[in-house]
């Protein structure tokens, strides 16, 4: 079956069917209704359906009135079909409506669409017991259409009906609306292609009728049971019969009627050329079922005789044993022969006015070339993110800055100095020159503060403040007239209130606890062992990233972040004590970490104290020098797991042998809890793979899009929980003391029963988002650090000095950093160490670190309780220190070139190994670990969404089954054959990039020359055609549409065919060209009267001009082939590598093609306003 077509034929015509809506079938009638049959009050009169009826999904609904139907006023609106059930509600009813035959155009039916999904809930109706209504609007309902008879009456008296859908396998789905299993219905040759379906004329329809609605499911419509074979030899051979399974003619079905009035009709659509002179066969296997399943006990064919090629060319002396010519052709007025998720190695080109066009989305704009910001050594400048700001750089310059979003041409922090960003909105800087980046550029969040407001519980602690989108760190001692049962969690990314690590638990204890009350102890440490019963729930660490988490590896951390006598600057992991802890839960000899502990993200804070929790409650009396474990303020229950104690265990105890840490984590809901870290934005897919923002080329040529719909920012960190400590006494004279709900909470807080109050930490900032966007390159010195990384966290109230702090709170987690160039990054600079042969960059280069997202800092807590050697203010955070802090999560930074292979400048010491370990092409895996050299945490190298560089690419095409053909006079090994003398595609360099000379794309070869007798304004006719043109062209008209006619041959205007037309009878070949292009007459030269025809396979044309190409820009073709999977399979299989000489692909059934553009040709520089090319047309011609 023969579908019509214009200018090139599409090579997929499913769009045209899948495309059509569902439309009413009503047709008119109302000049054949009497006057009389409109007389009277237009109504309702029935229907085929009562209240609460169970509807099958496929059971039409009959509604018969008194007059005829206006089909005009019949519509979802007149007649309303909807969900009532909540669950549903989101799923309209679809279907079509029709006048039924017979009945004076009384009767409207409307069939359900029948569901093609297996679980049939893509239909009309959802089965499974939900509530639909049925209702019938009348003249005068409000915001409703009406009904109309066709004398124009509205209706007057309507109806409604309340109906469920069935329910299985308690009702049936289906009515069957026929006896028996599906048939195919008579089949004529009209129902098959009538030629072979070249590209050039094609002809892909085989139309299969069935009797009755059939099973529109995936399991049933499908190739195994629904297909079309090929004979195995031609007709006269001794094959011509034989039907093997395997030789599948590859196509898709499309389901184009079901559940109507006339049964079912499907689509076999082929899939590129069908074999000449040869059978083949349609075939419904025993298995395809109708809607209600009833299936056949043996199959159904019907077979089809193919045409010769001579008689497709209508060319009786066509020899059979010739090669023969196609061509695939694709126009650029849509985009569905562009695949949308092919692997791009650079950002997508334009689709545009009907043609690709290079891209350069560059999403800044044009500034002056003075517009330079400038900030020298040694000062520092703060960046204000919220409203309308400006910004005054060092050479006096000002700069006016919207929502943080700044814009320059050259952008550049000398070393020494310090742009700090500051607000709710993310600081964006587009420059449309150059970055140079020697001194610091930052968007972290705050650290935490120890409590400021000293002995003052009343007073709340507010969490840390983060910056650039970062959420703030969560408040500690909230409560002003109570006691804060749990410390406040962080904010999430962009003020989403507690998204952020949660708050630890607050603690209570009795006034037991210090010896002052408790009496004498000779050999007690009386300050050590109050602490001991002091410590509150650790405040969890904030997670963006879920990578695996550095700031616990972090060796740098500056005094700000590394409170004076604490701890050391690093790094809170402790290695040499913990030597069974491996974080990272990938070592072959050393146990898993434990469950309780989360190093992937954000970590949770840790417990609060248990110290003498095997002490029996009430304790002894008279009470001795020690309290028991603490209560947790929400729950008011004390910690008596197992081995919990830390009399026993002791504080942060080392763990170098077993599988098991000497550290009991506790029974959650007993006792001060920790704080949990909050779920991360990106989705628990066991990868972190696609945990960024943008498109990653993969190592294997595949592209990853990150689960971030937006560049993010940080997460705030969780506070620390308070600790209180209360009068609790013997009342009842019973020697034992009274119930600790007798004595908290304290009504009279803090005045009562409160002996002591000390308060949590606050939270630490959420890192920020920094985006860098720049059209010239990014240039990063040694002394440069690009931060956004989140605060750290802090310690509570501390019971004496500063080291005796009642819990820790959570860091923020990183922020998001961005930085993308359509140039380069320059890191040449940055000495990463000399090495010779890079085998593992993590043993071999030098931290640099110049990119930095890390969490924020454990908090700490009784630092005092775990001293370090040859220290004095202790280990607080330490990893099994109890009611320490979570540290914060990862950030995300991405480093964003057009080619990495050239675009990143490494230093001279280590740049040609690199260069070496990396590959060409880039191995992704690798460039990534070499990064990490310069970034903390690993960066992802990704695709920029802008560059010089633009591409699209193909689909694959299929060419079908022309590779069947070997022709005995062919000079092929394979076919088809892509680069054969009798067609193949010119125009291009064994590179792939368009020859030009002089900007203008090169003329193609002349296919034919005559008389400009010819000519008239808009066409060519060429007599004699036969005689004029190689037998390809009018064998296949087609084939010369997007050629060049040149009224003088010897002159340089050309006019591209859009229509050619032969005529065997006069042997006449008529071309139109187009009318963009201009007149014909106009050019012809009256000294040269003989036009010229040359071929073309693809029109390039820059700013509208046609065939220019400019030096400062380039077209790459390139092109893959691939052969089946498998046998029957009709998908491709393992591709070829991309290539522009496309002999390379002789014999491949699959093709496909990109194009690149480079508006940056030359090499110099990429800018907003170079030239950016396109591509109209392209045609890929084909021998078989």
């Amino acid at each position: 079956m023969r579908i019509p077509r214009s200018r090139f034929s599409p090579l997929l015509l499913a769009a045209s069917i899948l495309g059509v809506a569902i439309t009413s079938s009503c047709s008119g009638g109302g000049g054949s209704s009497s006057q009389q049959q409109n007389t009277g009050e237009f109504k309702v009169l029935s229907t085929n359906m009562a209240d609460n009826d169970i509807w099958a999904l496929n059971r039409p609904i009959l509604l018969e009135f008194n007059h005829p139907v206006d089909p005009s006023s019949i519509s979802f609106g007149s007649i309303l079909i909807r969900p009532v059930s909540d669950a549903v509600k989101g799923n309209p009813v679809t279907g079509t409506f029709e006048l039924l035959a017979g009945e004076q155009e009384k009767v409207v039916v409307f069939y359900p669409a029948c569901p093609t999904n297996e679980d049939f809930s893509n239909g009309a109706f959802v089965p499974g017991g939900y509530q639909y209504e049925l209702v019938l609007p009348t003249q005068g309902a409000f915001g409703s259409s009406v009904l109309r008879d066709q004398a124009g009456h509205q209706l007057a008296v309507g109806l409604s009906r309340t109906f469920f859908t069935p329910t299985p396998p308690t009702d049936p789905l289906f009515i069957d609306t026929a006896a028996g299993p599906p048939l195919l219905l008579s089949s004529s040759p009209e129902d098959f292609p009538e030629d072979v379906n070249l590209f050039t004329e094609p002809d892909n329809v085989v139309v299969v009728r069935f009797n009755q609605p059939v099973d529109a499911s995936p399991s049933n419509l499908n190739t195994d049971r629904l297909h079309v074979l090929y004979a195995e030899g031609e007709i006269g051979s001794a094959l011509q019969n034989a039907f093997d399974d395997e030789n599948r003619v590859p196509g898709r079905l499309v389901l184009v009627e079901n559940c109507g009035s006339t049964g079912a009709l499907v689509y076999f659509q082929v899939a590129g050329v069908l074999p000449p002179n040869r059978k083949i066969r349609l075939v419904v296997r025993s298995n395809f079922a109708d809607l209600s399943g009833e299936i056949n006990s043996q199959d159904q064919t019907v077979d089809h005789v193919l045409p010769t090629l001579g008689a497709v060319y209508g060319d009786p002396g066509f020899n059979e044993d010739d090669e023969t010519a196609d061509e695939i052709q694709h126009l650029f007025d849509n985009p569905l022969l562009l695949d949308p998720n092919a692997a791009l190695q650079f950002p997508p080109a334009d689709l545009v006015d009907g043609e690709v066009r290079a891209a350069f989305d560059f999403p800044g704009v044009a500034v002056p070339e003075d517009a330079d910001f400038l900030l020298n050594d040694n000062l520092v400048l703060e960046v204000q993110t919220d409203g309308t700001t400006t910004l005054t750089d060092s050479n006096g310059r000002i700069f006016t800055v919207e929502a943080g979003v700044l814009y320059v041409d050259d952008f550049t922090i000398a070393a020494g100095a310090v742009l700090r960003g500051r607000g709710g909105n993310p600081l964006v800087i587009y420059a449309t020159g150059t970055v140079d980046l020697d001194g610091i550029l930052d968007v972290s969040g705050n650290n935490a503060r120890s409590p400021v407001a000293l002995n003052a519980p009343t007073i709340p602690e507010p969490g840390a403040l983060g910056e650039c989108g970062g959420g703030r760190g969560g408040s500690a001692s909230l409560q002003t007239t109570q006691e804060t049962l749990r410390g406040e969690s962080g904010a999430g990314a962009f003020g989403d209130e507690g998204g952020g690590g949660q708050g630890g638990e607050g603690a209570i204890t009795t006034f037991w606890a210090f010896n002052i009350f408790a009496g004498s102890c000779p050999t007690c440490d009386t300050l050590d062992l109050a602490v001991r019963q002091l410590l509150a729930g650790g405040g969890a660490g904030g997670t963006f990233a879920v990578t695996l988490n550095q700031a616990i590896f972090w060796n740098r951390w500056a005094a700000e972040s590394n409170p004076a006598t604490y701890d050391n600057a690093g790094p809170d992991f402790r290695s040499d004590k913990h030597t069974q802890l491996d974080p990272s839960g990938l070592s072959a000899t050393k146990p898993d970490p434990p469950t309780q502990m989360n190093f992937y993200g954000g970590e949770h804070g840790m417990r609060g104290g248990s110290w003498n929790s095997d002490v029996a409650d009430p304790p002894r009396t008279p009470p001795g020098f020690q309290a028991n474990g603490q209560f947790g303020m929400e729950d008011l229950q004390r910690d008596t797991a197992t081995g919990v104690n830390e009399e026993t265990t002791g504080f942060d105890p080392a763990w170098t042998t077993g599988t098991a840490p000497p550290y009991s984590f506790g029974q959650p809901g007993l006792g001060p809890d920790e704080g949990f870290t909050n779920i991360s934005v990106f989705s628990e897919d066991a990868t972190t793979g696609n945990d960024f923002w943008g498109k990653r080329l993969n190592t294997d040529g595949t592209v990853t899009t990150g689960e971030l719909l937006a560049p993010w920012a940080g997460y705030g960190g969780g506070a620390s929980g308070d600790c209180s400590v209360v009068i609790r006494l013997d009342l009842d004279g019973d020697s034992a003391l009274d119930p600790i709900t007798n004595f908290y909470p304290d009504p009279e807080f803090p005045n009562g029963n409160t002996v002591e109050y000390m308060k949590g930490a606050p939270g630490g900032g959420g890192g920020g988002q920094l985006q860098v966007l720049a059209v010239g390159p990014i240039i990063v010195g040694p002394t440069a650090q690009i931060r956004a990384n989140g605060g750290s966290g802090a310690g509570g109230e501390s019971v004496w000095l500063t080291n005796n702090q009642v819990s820790g709170s959570g860091g923020g987690s990183g922020g998001h950093v961005v930085l993308q160039s359509a140039t380069g990054l320059d890191l040449s600079q940055i000495n990463v160490g000399t090495v010779a042969t890079l085998t593992d960059p993590s043993t071999q280069l030098i931290d640099a670190e110049v990119f930095q997202a890390l969490g924020g800092r454990r908090g700490w807590a009784g630092s005092s309780l775990n001293i370090l050697t040859g220290e004095t203010g202790g280990d607080g955070n330490s990893d099994f220190m109890t009611a320490r802090g979570g540290a914060g999560g990862n950030g995300v930074i991405s480093l964003q070139v057009p080619d990495p292979r050239t675009d990143i400048i490494y230093h001279s010491g280590a740049g040609n190994a690199i260069r070496n370990y990396i590959g060409n092409p880039v191995n992704t895996d690798r460039l990534e670990a070499v990064l990490e050299a310069y970034a903390a945490p690993q960066p992802y190298a990704l695709i920029p969404s802008f560059a010089s560089q633009s591409q699209v690419q193909s689909v694959w095409i299929d060419t079908g089954l022309a590779l069947l053909r070997d022709p005995a006079n062919g000079s092929s090994a394979a076919y088809p054959d892509y680069d054969n003398p009798v067609l193949d595609f010119e125009g291009i360099a064994p590179t792939g990039l368009v020859i030009t000379a002089g900007g203008m794309v090169v003329s193609g070869e002349v296919v034919a020359t005559g008389p400009t007798s010819g000519i008239s304004d808009f066409q060519l006719v060429i007599e004699g055609a036969s005689t004029a043109l190689d037998d390809e062209y009018w064998h296949s008209p087609q084939l010369l549409v997007g050629y060049d006619v040149y009224p003088d041959s010897s002159g340089i205007a050309s006019f591209e065919v859009v229509e050619s037309v032969y005529d065997p009878v006069f042997d006449r070949m008529t071309l139109t060209t187009r009318t963009t292009d201009g007149d014909m007459t106009e050019s012809l030269n009256a000294s040269n009267p003989t036009w010229a025809l040359r071929e073309k396979f693809f029109r390039v044309q820059t700013t509208g001009s046609k065939d220019r190409l400019p030096d400062t820009a380039s077209v790459r073709f390139e092109f893959q082939g691939a052969d089946e999977f498998t046998a029957g399979s009709n998908i491709p299989g393992l591709p070829t590598a991309w290539t522009g000489d496309l002999s390379a692909l002789e014999g491949k059934r699959f093709i496909r093609y990109r194009l690149t553009f480079d508006v940056d040709a030359l090499g110099t520089g990429g800018s907003l306003t170079n030239e950016r090319p396109g591509v109209d047309y392209v045609k890929l011609p084909f021998v078989f």
